[in-house]
This record gives structure tokens, C-alpha cells and sequence, in this order.
């Protein structure tokens, strides 16, 4: 049975007040940190390292099939053996590192006279992993006052969670998280409610009181809804769902991926239509052959270790680290700002993030200067 996109974008859209998003207009994909499948094991995760997945690239107005790279490949002094652009021949290293290399101020430059707009997706996977426990005491506690504060809550949770995670997952691991058994749910919520005490002083006292809220009536609880019938410890099976969103937000559009096998092989499970008609907007391709997608390569290249920089980055030391940037690497913020802003300016549908409330404000922090604490 096909899924009528109509019913998925419109209250969507309503409700963040999308810009935009009937226009016609071609996307081009590609991935940074893609794992695949996030899973728990005897010791932690399957990956040492749970970078931001980040799913991006550009977006050029009207229908197109690839863009011009004009001199990029020259001034960036690429061999001529070099089949494809890639976020390596930019440079290496974490984020401002990265950002000290003269190739990525090229390649910037170059996007900035270009017209074209950045989108992205932008992920925490650990903040993904757990949000679900906060859906699923709301939904059993039935507080409608809770509810208006699932954000905070969610952020909360993440940040106590993260001053001990790996004590947090190995008690996961031994629950089966996320597929909580009827006969573990006190048990399990008794733990959670210790754990947080314990590890509360990350938290001011209203915002731990109200987290503590959702734990009041533990012992009548009898179902935790998005946290039960899963898989035991797999907590990112595919990220096929964040592939399909921009595919009917901008359903008018063009779409397209990186060839990414993983992600082929079962979008035909989630089938759309637009109205009667199917909807099939989007298509796979070898990069080698579509010069966006490797520019696509590069954008999720930097953005990727951009988010995981905001993420692993301290509230507190981010005004610190900015004094300390050198005129190329300021320049180069600017210059990822300014894409960014542009973009944003022309639809705010461009952007979605699923990250912790901390990270939303060291990003308007440390890329806008924007202070909201």
C-alpha cells in the first residue's frame, strides 16, 4: 500500500511554517559518518566513534541533471588521474583543522559564486537512541503539561545519560533496549529513575524536578510503547526514514543519491504517491559520473565534521575556541555561514536537525553568534 505523501508533508509543514517547498527543483545527495546500523554489544556500540550521521549537498532551482565545475578542479590542483572530487583532497584532520587548509577556502569560495543552496540532515544518533524513552512515558503518563516540554525533556535525558553513557548503554544492553519485556518495565523505569538522580547535578533543580515528573507512577505502568516488539539492541536499523523526508516535503522536485546500496536496496518499502499518482522523484548515481554529487562528497564532508565538532564541543569554551581562530579559518566560518543563511533565507525547509537542545545553542552560538542562554 503506497503512502499518500500529501498526508505526511502538509500538517508538516504547517507546522514549522516551510517556505517554499512547492517549487521545483533538483537535489543532490551524499552522506558523511553513514554506519549504516547502530547496534549494542558486549563492551559498547558497534562503532567506537558515534559521529553525526549528516545526509547533504546542494540544490540548484528548476530540474536539471548535473552542474558546470567551471576551474574548481584547477584551482584546487587535483591531478589529472583524479576521476571524482573527494572531501579528502580538501585535507584532513578534525573540524578546525580542516578548516585551516587553504583547498576547503577554494572550494568555499567557489560555492559561494555558484547558485546553488546547502541542504542537510543532521543527526546525533546517541540523542536518536533514546528519545523514544520520553515518547513512551509521556504517552503512558498522559500529562498534557509534559507534553508541551518533550524537547526540554528529551535534551535532558540526553545530557544526564551522556555524563555516564557508557554505564547508561551496558545497563541498555542488559534491558535489550530497545525492546523492553512487560515483566522489566518497573524494573527498568526503578533503574532509570536511580540513574538520573545520581547523575542530576548536570541539571539546575526545576528542569531535574521535572524530568524526575515522569517517573511518578512507575509501578501502574504496563506499556512503553516505542520502547517494546523491537529488535534487542539495535537502535538505528537504517536510515531510510531520513532519506524519504525531503522526498515529500519537496515532492515537486528532483532527488538525487549518491549510489548508496544500503539505502537502494529497500527504499521500494516505503512506497508514495502523490494523491492517486505514484510519486518517484528521486534516483541513484554513480558519483563518478555527476559532478553535483561529488560536490554533494564535499559539502557533507565539512558539514559532517562541523556537527560532530558543535557536538563533542563544551557550551562553555565555545567563545574561547572562536577568539582562537586564525584569519582563514574565520574566513572560511563566515563563508559556511553565509551559504547556510542564503539558503535558509530562500526555504527553511532546506534544514532539519534531530539533535539535543545544547547543540541547537552552540551551533547559533558558534556559527551566528547568536546567544540564547
Amino acid at each position: 500500500m503506497r503512502i499518500d505523501v500529501n498526508e505526511l508533508r502538509e500538517p508538516f509543514i504547517n507546522m514549522h511554517r516551510l517556505r517554499n517547498v512547492d517549487e521545483k527543483y533538483t537535489f543532490f545527495y551524499d552522506e558523511s559518518n553513514n554506519f549504516r546500523k547502530l547496534y549494542l554489544k558486549e563492551g559498547g556500540f558497534n562503532i567506537k566513534k558515534q559521529d553525526n550521521f549528516v545526509l547533504s549537498g546542494i540544490v540548484v532551482s528548476g530540474i536539471v541533471n548535473d552542474i558546470e565545475l567551471g576551474n574548481l578542479r584547477k584551482d584546487l590542483k587535483l591531478q589529472k588521474n583524479v576521476k571524482e572530487i573527494k572531501t579528502k583532497h580538501l585535507g584532513s584532520g578534525e573540524f578546525l583543522d580542516f578548516f585551516n587548509e587553504r583547498k576547503v577556502e577554494v572550494f568555499l569560495k567557489w560555492l559561494s559564486d555558484q547558485d546553488v543552496y546547502l541542504h542537510y540532515f543532521n543527526l546525533n544518533v546517541n540523542y536518536w537512541a533514546i528519545v523514544d524513552i520520553i515518547d513512551s512515558l509521556i504517552d503512558k503518563v498522559g500529562d498534557q503539561h509534559l507534553f508541551s516540554y518533550h524537547m526540554i525533556l528529551k535534551s535532558d535525558l540526553y545530557k544526564v545519560i551522556m555524563n555516564e553513557k557508557d554505564a547508561f548503554f551496558d545497563m541498555m544492553r542488559e534491558f535489550e533496549y530497545p525492546n523492553i519485556k512487560e515483566h522489566q518495565i518497573n524494573n527498568f523505569v526503578l533503574w532509570l529513575r536511580s540513574f538520573i538522580n545520581l547523575n542530576s547535578h548536570v541539571l539546575d533543580f526545576d528542569r531535574k524536578r521535572l524530568l524526575l515528573s515522569l517517573f511518578e507512577s512507575e509501578s501502574s505502568l504496563n506499556e512503553l510503547f516505542f520502547i517494546m516488539g523491537n529488535e534487542n539492541n539495535i537502535l538505528i536499523n537504517n536510515f531510510l526514514p531520513f532519506y524519504v523526508r525531503t522526498l515529500y516535503i519537496f515532492k515537486n522536485s528532483q532527488h538525487i543519491f549518491d549510489d548508496e546500496d544500503s539505502i537502494k536496496k529497500i527504499m521500494h518499502t516505503f512506497p508514495m504517491s502523490d494523491g492517486e499518482n505514484e510519486l518517484n522523484n528521486h534516483s541513484f548515481i554513480n558519483s563518478v559520473k555527476c559532478n553535483a554529487v561529488q560536490v554533494s562528497d564535499l559539502v557533507s564532508g565539512i558539514l559532517g565534521k562541523y556537527f560532530t565538532f558543535i557536538n563533542d564541543l563544551k557550551i562553555s569554551d565555545a567563545d574561547d575556541v572562536k577568539a582562537n581562530l586564525n584569519e582563514r579559518q574565520l574566513n572560511n566560518i563566515e563563508m559556511l555561514r553565509e551559504l547556510i543563511s542564503r539558503s535558509d533565507k530562500h526555504s527553511n525547509g532546506f534544514f532539519n536537525s534531530v539533535i539535543s537542545e545544547e547543540e541547537y545553542l552552540k551551533n547559533d552560538l558558534f556559527l551566528h553568534g547568536v546567544k540564547r542562554i
